[in-house]
């Protein structure tokens, strides 16, 4: 292997890795990070002359996948949050505690290195995970507390309702977008296999 097609093969793959980081972190792309993974790769052993039809339909089954997470990725937790009755006010909040989270369980750890207790890299991910979805169900309980008028007499039902369809919204994406990196990754063994 020529050392182009050892850096685009070695570029991809990192790409494919922080395409399953997005999958977990709302704030990174994660699904046209994993395409594009494939993609270097694929462009990797054409450069180095080994690409052969069926790594080209495992990098196209790659993207068009990747083109369907990203658009399912935009309008799937929007779907869910109108079946928990959630508003407009509602998802805005929701959107906003989910990127504050980010920043939190991401800006070093350290929040999330505290509770887990210094345990290391694999709680410290989890207990950011949950902070994201805590914060996107608060976001939606508060925004929809804002939006609903406080003669509403069943109003913090329908808050609550409205940050669990935030919350479960969120969980469907992520678990989508976790299954998408994961097919990706083997997709792009795959294409370097059958060259």
């Amino acid at each position: 292997m020529d050392p182009i097609t050892s850096l685009l093969i070695i570029v991809g793959g990192l790409t494919l890795i922080a395409g399953f980081g997005g999958s977990l972190l709302p704030l990174l792309p994660g699904p046209p990070l994993t395409a594009l993974g494939n993609l270097l790769i694929q462009i990797g052993l054409v450069s180095g002359g080994q690409a052969s039809s069926l790594s080209w339909a495992c990098c196209l089954l790659s993207i068009g996948l990747g083109i369907i997470m990203t658009i399912a990725d935009f309008v799937a937790p929007n779907i869910v949050a109108k079946f928990g009755g959630s508003g407009k006010t509602s998802g805005r909040y929701a959107t906003l505690g989910v990127i504050v989270a980010c920043f939190v369980s991401c800006t070093g750890g350290a929040p999330a290195t505290v509770v887990s207790g210094g345990l290391g890299a694999i709680p410290s991910v989890f207990f950011g995970v949950l902070l994201i979805f805590v914060a996107a169900y608060f976001g939606g309980r508060i925004g929809e507390l804002k939006e609903l008028p406080a003669t509403e007499p069943d109003r913090l039902s329908k808050a609550h309702k409205a940050g669990l369809a935030h919350m479960v919204g969120l969980g469907v994406s992520m678990v989508a977008k976790v299954a998408y990196a994961c097919v990706g990754f083997a997709l792009a063994v795959a294409q370097v296999v059958f060259t």
